[in-house]
C-alpha cells in the first residue's frame, strides 16, 4: 500500500468516526445557602426557617450546542434511590432555541434533613445521560435525642448512667464539640455521643453546650441536665407517710365512734326492756 493509500485510508476512517460520534450532554447544578432564623426558647441559637424554598436549579445542554429533544431531569438526595416525597415539586423550561433546558427543585416546609446534596440526572432523545449536583447549605442544625426522643433537657437519678446525642446536621457537615457550660470544660471533641457514668448532683448538674462549625458559620445548642438531690426522695417518702397516718387516724376514729354508737344502741335496747 503506497503512501497516498494509507492517508486515504485514515482519512476515511477519522471521517466514519466523527459521523458516528454523538454529542454529550452536559449538567450544572446551583448552591444556595439556606437562611436561618433566631431559635425560640430550648431550640439552638439557629434554626431553619420553614420558608417555602424555590431554589435549586440544574441546567443541561448539548456539549456541540444540537437542540434538545425532550429533555427530562431527574432529581434525588445523594446517596439515595428513594424517590423524593410530596414535599417536593417539580418544574422545568426549555428555552427558545431549544438548546438549554433548565429544571427547578422546590421544597415545601424544610427539615433539616432536606439541607443536603442532590444529584440530577439529565437525559434526552438519542443523548447518554448524564449527572450534575445541586447543594442546599448552611450552618449546621442541632439538636439533642435521648434515647431516640428530641429532647432540650433529661432527668437522672445519682449513681444513673446518661448518654446524650448530639444530632448536627446542615451541609457541609459540621463536627460536634461538647462543653459542661459551669467550667466552660471540653468534655467531648468529634463524637456525637456524650457519655456520663454514676452521675451525682454536685458534679454532672447544669446545662452542657454542643457546638459545631462549617464553612457556612456555627451553631450551638444546650441541654440541662437534671440529676435529682441525693436526698430528693425523702419528700415524695414523708408525704406518703403522712398519708398513711392520715388514714390510719381516719379508720381509728370512724370504728371508735361506730363502737360507741353500737354500744349506745345495746343501752337503750336493755332500758327498753326493762321498762
Amino acid at each position: 500500500m503506497t503512501a497516498q493509500n494509507r492517508l486515504l485510508t485514515l482519512s476515511l476512517l477519522l471521517l466514519g468516526c466523527l459521523a458516528t460520534s454523538r454529542a454529550t450532554l452536559v449538567v450544572t447544578g446551583t448552591n444556595y445557602t439556606v437562611k436561618l432564623v433566631e431559635g425560640r426558647e430550648g431550640e439552638p441559637k439557629y434554626v431553619l426557617s420553614r420558608q417555602y424554598l424555590d431554589v435549586l436549579e440544574c441546567s443541561m445542554y448539548a456539549s456541540d450546542s444540537s437542540k434538545l429533544v425532550d429533555p427530562k431531569i431527574d432529581w434525588k438526595i445523594e446517596g439515595s434511590n428513594d424517590t423524593l416525597d410530596s414535599r417536593f415539586s417539580f418544574s422545568g423550561r426549555l428555552s427558545e432555541d431549544k438548546k438549554n433546558f433548565t429544571s427547578t427543585l422546590s421544597v415545601r416546609r424544610p427539615e433539616n434533613k432536606h439541607v443536603t446534596n442532590y444529584t440530577c440526572t439529565g437525559s434526552a432523545t438519542d443523548q447518554p445521560e448524564a449527572q450534575g449536583r445541586a447543594r442546599l447549605q448552611s450552618m449546621p442544625l442541632i439538636s439533642f435525642k435521648i434515647d431516640g426522643v428530641t429532647m432540650s433537657d433529661v432527668g437522672a437519678w445519682p449513681g444513673q448512667d446518661i448518654q446524650m446525642s448530639c444530632i448536627v446536621e446542615g451541609n457541609p457537615a459540621g463536627s460536634p464539640e461538647w462543653k459542661r457550660e459551669k467550667d466552660g470544660a471540653t468534655i467531648g471533641n468529634g463524637t456525637a455521643n456524650l457519655v456520663l457514668e454514676a452521675v451525682n448532683y454536685d458534679e454532672h448538674r447544669g446545662f452542657y453546650t454542643c457546638s459545631a462549625n462549617n464553612s457556612q458559620g456555627t451553631n450551638a445548642a444546650k441541654i440541662f441536665l437534671r440529676v435529682k438531690h441525693p436526698q430528693a426522695y425523702l419528700t415524695p417518702m414523708i408525704i406518703i407517710i403522712v398519708e398513711v397516718i392520715i388514714i390510719a387516724i381516719i379508720v381509728v376514729v370512724y370504728e371508735y365512734f361506730m363502737y360507741k354508737k353500737h354500744k349506745q344502741a345495746e343501752a337503750e335496747g336493755e332500758a327498753y326492756k326493762t321498762d
